[in-house]
């Protein structure tokens, strides 16, 4: 839910927008089976009409997927600027003496390396919530990182 709301306070607008044109693009794609389904099911007899809806369904649909992935990509951006405002905000109105118990190293690390692993999750569950992520082509862990190149005496 925070990410939501996240992305809610970052743009409203785009996000509805990103949530209509996800329907819609999800709409396009079940018009376009739809429509392949009828015409394997009429054996191969089919009209000019049909022909006309898959070319339009086909071009909606590519329209529509490029419109969702550009403004997921916009909002990905939005989010992650206010994120990184907020964060030097906070950082400049903490007291120094604050800072110097902390450590520079930790700061820097929130500042650099926390903010990019926000970033590339922020972005892989925005599209996994638009459904443009397949779940099969997630990185996983390799379990051995080296095959043993001699046998073991």
């Amino acid at each position: 839910m925070k990410f939501l709301a996240l992305l809610f306070r970052t743009s409203p607008t785009s996000l509805i927008l990103v949530t209509l044109f996800g329907l819609l693009s999800g709409a396009s794609n079940a018009g376009l089976i739809a429509l392949i389904n009828h015409a394997l099911a009429s054996q191969l007899q089919v009209s000019s009409a049909v022909a006309l809806g898959f070319v339009v369904l086909g071009v909606l649909t590519l329209l529509l997927r490029y419109g969702t992935q550009a403004l997921v990509n916009k909002l990905n951006g939005d989010a992650l600027f206010d994120m990184r405002m907020r964060l030097a905000r906070q950082v400049v109105a903490t007291p120094l003496r604050r800072l110097e118990e902390q450590g520079i190293p930790n700061v820097m690390t929130v500042l650099t390396e926390d903010l990019f692993v926000i970033s590339t999750a922020l972005g892989v569950l925005t599209r996994f919530i638009v459904g443009r992520v397949d779940p099969l082509r997630l990185p996983r862990p390799r379990l051995l990182r080296h095959a043993p190149t001699s046998p073991l005496p």
